[in-house]
């Protein structure tokens, strides 16, 4: 089974871990709310810069910076590069201003 895709939600602004705290007489049973992460994922990889990460020091693409920059085709490259290194299959990627930024991508099965 390919669990990329799936694990811990955060919330969109804050990054906080997203819980539903759950009992059962005195035992937690259920607390972080785990889901479909694909965007999320996508998310963090765009958000980070190369070397934020220090297990994968290469992955992160710094999105903050383009828009101090006006080689769309570049970052729109970068990006390609980090989705392909996740394991990202992309159907349709557009980067052509910093107010346009569309990506159809999905985990490789």
């Amino acid at each position: 089974m390919n669990m990329k895709g799936t694990g811990i939600l955060v919330d969109e602004t804050t990054f906080d871990m997203q819980t539903d705290i759950v009992y059962d007489k005195n035992l937690i049973v259920q607390g972080p709310l785990i889901g479909n992460s694909t965007h999320q994922d996508q998310a963090f990889i765009l958000y980070l810069y190369p070397g934020e990460w220090k297990e994968f020091p290469t992955l992160g693409v710094g999105i903050g910076d383009a828009r101090l920059d006006e080689d769309w085709l570049g970052w729109r490259q970068r990006i390609r590069i980090q989705l392909e290194n996740e394991n990202f299959a992309i159907k349709d990627l557009e980067f052509n201003n910093i107010n346009k930024l569309t990506i159809d991508a999905d985990y490789n099965s």
